[in-house]
C-alpha cells in the first residue's frame, strides 16, 4: 500500500490508487505532500517509494535469495517432518514482493467484486471477467476457447452505473486458461479519470502481489 504522513498535521494517509502525479495533497490540512514524501508499505516493512525505486535491482536479489531461503528451509523442515510453511522468513519474502510491486509505476488492484466487460474481436462481442486493473491496462480471463492472441487490438466497452466508456488496448500477453493481459493505448484525460473512479469503487485498495 502507499501511504505519506503529512508533517503539518502529523497523521498518516493512505493512497487508494496510484497517482502519476509527483505530488499529493493531504485531505486534512491541504498541505501539498512532495513524491519523496510517499512511502510503499507492506506489514512492519515500510520505504520512501523514491528510494525504492532506485535500488529495486538490489530488492529484487534480497526477494530471490529471500525466496531461495525459504524453499531450502521448508525442505529441512519436511525431512524432519515440520511444518516451515508459515514461518518469519516466508512472511518477510512476501512482504518484500508486495514492497516491489509498489515501486511500479502501473501499480495493479485486484477486483474486489465481481467485474465484466466486454470486448469486440473477429467480429464478435465477448465478454470478459476483469481480474485486476491498473491506469495503464488489464487482467482479463475470457469466457471464449479462441482468445485474442499476443499484438491482437481490441476495444474495450466498460460499464459503471449507467456511465460507460471505450478504451483501445493491444494484447501484451495471452496466457493459460484464457488470460490475457490487454495494455491500453490512447486513454485521454476523460478515459483515465473514469479508470480512477472505477478502482476506487471496484478494487480492494492493496496492490497485486508481484514485481513482474
Amino acid at each position: 500500500m502507499l501511504k505519506f504522513e503529512c508533517k503539518n498535521c502529523n497523521k498518516w494517509h493512505p493512497l487508494p490508487f496510484h497517482v502519476s502525479s509527483v505530488e499529493v495533497r493531504c485531505p486534512d490540512c491541504s498541505q501539498t505532500i512532495l513524491g519523496a514524501d510517499i512511502y510503499v508499505t507492506s506489514g512492519p516493512l515500510a520505504i520512501t517509494k523514491e528510494a525504492l525505486q532506485k535500488n529495486v535491482h538490489k530488492y529484487k536479489r534480497l526477494v530471490q535469495n529471500a525466496e531461495k531461503e525459504v524453499e531450502e528451509l521448508k525442505k529441512r523442515g519436511a525431512a524432519r517432518g515440520l511444518d516451515t510453511t508459515q514461518d518469519q522468513g516466508g512472511a518477510f519474502a512476501m512482504h518484500l514482493r508486495e514492497l516491489l510491486c509498489g515501486a511500479r509505476d502501473d501499480t495493479r488492484y485486484r477486483v474486489a467484486e465481481e467485474m465484466t466487460l466486454k470486448y469486440f474481436f473477429s467480429g464478435l462481442n465477448h465478454v470478459a471477467k476483469v481480474v485486476d486493473i491498473s491506469l495503464t491496462g488489464v487482467c482479463l480471463q475470457t469466457q471464449d476457447a479462441s482468445s485474442p492472441k499476443t499484438g491482437a487490438t481490441i476495444p474495450l466497452r466498460f460499464v459503471d452505473a449507467g456511465a460507460e466508456a471505450v478504451i483501445s488496448g493491444e494484447v501484451a500477453w495471452s496466457g493459460k486458461a484464457g488470460l490475457i493481459g490487454v495494455r491500453f493505448t490512447r486513454l485521454t484525460k476523460e478515459q483515465e479519470d473514469f479508470i480512477r473512479e472505477l478502482i476506487l469503487k471496484k478494487c480492494a485498495l492493496e496492490t497485486v502481489s508481484g514485481a513482474g
